[in-house]
């Protein structure tokens, strides 16, 4: 039998080489801010940071906003500010963060730090780099200076390379490429880039270079690895382009056997065996592609390509049952797809993305999407991996954990109530227990006479009244002495009293010295006490007008919280209102993705079907149309 060529490998060839090749690669990356800190000397920022590092970016934001709204941020530290920037990127409120930045980075200020600057500059190059906008983006990422740390220059030139490559411009590349650090796993993305670039632009000597560079590295990561293989799939497709099948053989041999391109590799190698017209290596290529258990269009394709390697064999019944069988999978691979489309199209599939996220904060979309079946997983996988999918699952987690919280804070509403109504019940009866106007004037009274107790020790002081700060037993005993004084005086002329007299004077002249040497002491005493019992007024006087505020204030509070409780419902609400909304409206784009990646998989399969048929039946009327006539 004559070697038979598929009319649809052309087709083939540059469908997957450009899928090697028109993707710019680029890894998972967190888009806020990621930088090590190695100490954190402030409670708020702390907690913010431990909620950001276990991916809870709302209570992160929230962390950060409550600490600037009681001022318990350090205004001088600015890295709790660039954090709160890089959130709000991430949250999709550019405004918010544009603001943030535009004051870091005001020419005027002082304040900022040249390592804060140039961060805030590459968070908003990346953000412009993200959403597209490259001219805004270069120029952030220029105005970067020499602060940042390898990681992030590497981002950041890797950046600057692939807007270059968006301008058709990858020659200017190779001074940026020369600058990056070789350790990076940005370097070998900028590197892969370019290579593609050079052979979309047809200059594959340029290209090649930098590919095989990298598929010849020792891959020491499972990225690197990926990349790596990534690479030689593109040159050996390019090689089999230019119909090099025998140099392609060598590129394929590269890559593993376990990997995300194996799929790949097994189809390219069985067209490359294909083109040396060696049939059986070919065969054996796209069986082992076959076997596979995860679908793949590489897969679907290997089914369609054995019957063509069975009749170069010249084994016409082997290809017929090949052709059998590839129907029979292909019919299967069908039933599954659209039950998968019946799900989406039912919202089942979405609500298994929503089951998990209940009540669940963490932003990370791989927890989420394994949730959804083994089917779905095996054929929209390509769907699953790719970053707008990503970032619309990491959008419906957060808008579903959004309404969980509100729900609750709405369950509230009634506990607030409750709370506020008993305390104004127990105030009420507080009230009616106690004369409130009595205990104010009690006091009042107390007040008087403690400013009269301080104007009498003003006095003494200023007499330097000994006498008033006597003791209780000398108090006693000048009194007695004063009586004995008045007898005596009533005795004035007495012949008898001399020696009474004289005793007298001795007693008298004692308690007066010792009552004048201590009187410093006791001034001093009770100058201490007097500052004591200033200080007990003062507290007392703060509890007296608080009592009061509380007899004028309280019932007008009870009131203004009513209000509020009031005004809160009516704004949980709205704000509820308003998740639904965008939960819909992300159910709706989450569907419609997941219903685009089904139906173009269903297409894909159809016209594999459909070749299959006509092949088979092109077969079938080879083997019997003869036969009929020889009869």
């Amino acid at each position: 039998m004559a070697n038979f060529t598929p009319p649809r490998f052309c087709i083939l060839l540059v469908s997957v080489f450009s899928c090697c090749t028109t993707v710019i690669a680029e890894p998972d990356v967190n888009p806020v801010e990621t930088a090590k800190v190695d100490y954190v000397n402030n409670l708020a920022y702390g907690t913010s940071l431990y909620n950001f590092f276990q991916d809870k970016y709302f209570s992160a934001i929230t962390d950060l906003l409550v600490g600037k709204h009681y001022n318990r941020l350090n205004t001088e530290d600015k890295q709790a500010e660039l954090l709160l920037g890089g959130m709000y990127l991430s949250y999709g409120l550019p405004d918010k963060a544009s603001s943030i930045f535009a004051e870091l980075l005001d020419q005027t200020s002082i304040n900022t730090p040249a390592n804060v600057r140039d961060r805030a500059f590459f968070h908003l190059g990346r953000h412009y780099y993200e959403t597209n906008r490259l001219q805004p983006a270069e120029s952030n990422l220029v105005e970067i200076g020499d602060t940042l740390n390898s990681d992030y220059d590497a981002e950041r030139i890797y950046m600057l390379i692939n807007i270059m490559i968006s301008n058709s411009d990858p020659e200017n590349t190779h001074p940026l490429l020369d600058r990056s650090p070789d350790d990076s796993i940005w370097h070998y993305y900028a590197q892969y880039n370019i290579g593609t670039a050079y052979l979309r632009a047809g200059k594959f000597e340029e290209g090649s270079e930098l590919l095989d560079e990298i598929g010849s590295e020792i891959a020491t990561t499972s990225e690197l690895a990926i990349i790596k293989d990534k690479s030689n799939i593109a040159l050996a497709f390019g090689e089999l382009a230019r119909n090099n099948p025998l140099q392609a053989n060598d590129y394929f041999s590269r890559v593993r056997i376990d990997g995300s391109q194996t799929s790949n590799g097994l189809l390219g190698l069985g067209w490359s065996w294909y083109k040396q017209a060696h049939y059986s290596q070919a065969l054996s290529a796209w069986l082992t592609l076959s076997h596979q258990q995860i679908p793949s269009i590489a897969r679907q394709e290997s089914l369609i390509t054995i019957p063509y390697a069975y009749e170069n064999f010249g084994q016409p019944h082997l290809a017929l049952d090949a052709y059998d069988l590839a129907i029979t999978t292909y019919n299967q691979e069908l039933t599954e797809i659209r039950k998968i489309i019946d799900d989406i199209n039912s919202g089942k599939f979405v609500q298994s993305l929503k089951d998990v996220s209940m009540g669940t904060e963490s932003s990370n979309p791989s927890s989420v999407i394994g949730n959804v079946g083994v089917a779905s997983n095996k054929y929209l996988s390509p769907l699953f991996l790719s970053k707008d999918f990503h970032t619309a699952v990491k959008d419906l987690q957060e808008l579903t954990f959004l309404g969980y919280t509100l729900d609750h804070w709405e369950q509230d509403i009634p506990a607030l109530r409750l709370i506020l109504e008993e305390k104004r019940v127990t105030y009420n009866k507080e009230i009616a227990k106690q004369d409130h106007k009595k205990i104010i004037d009690s006091a009042r009274i107390y007040f008087n006479k403690r400013n009269q107790f301080a104007a009498m020790v003003r006095q003494i002081e200023q007499d330097d009244d000994a006498a008033a700060l006597a003791t209780d037993d000398e108090k006693l005993l000048l009194e007695k002495l004063s009586g004995i004084k008045k007898t005596l005086e009533d005795m004035a002329g007495h012949p008898d009293i001399s020696e009474q007299l004289e005793k007298f004077r001795l007693v008298n002249g004692i308690i007066s010295w010792k009552l004048n040497t201590d009187f410093p002491v006791r001034i001093w005493q009770t100058r201490k006490e007097m500052i004591e019992l200033n200080k007990t007024s003062e507290k007392f006087n703060q509890t007296i007008n608080s009592l009061s505020d509380i007899f004028k204030t309280r019932p007008v509070q009870y009131a203004d919280f009513l209000i509020k409780i009031k005004k809160l419902e009516g704004e949980l609400s709205q704000l509820r209102a308003d998740i639904d909304t965008s939960i819909k409206f992300q159910e709706k784009q989450i569907s419609a993705m997941s219903l685009t990646a089904a139906n173009q998989y269903v297409s894909k399969i159809d016209a594999y079907l459909d070749r299959a048929l006509y092949s088979r039946a092109r077969l079938y009327d080879a083997l019997t149309i003869p036969q009929a006539g020889s009869q």
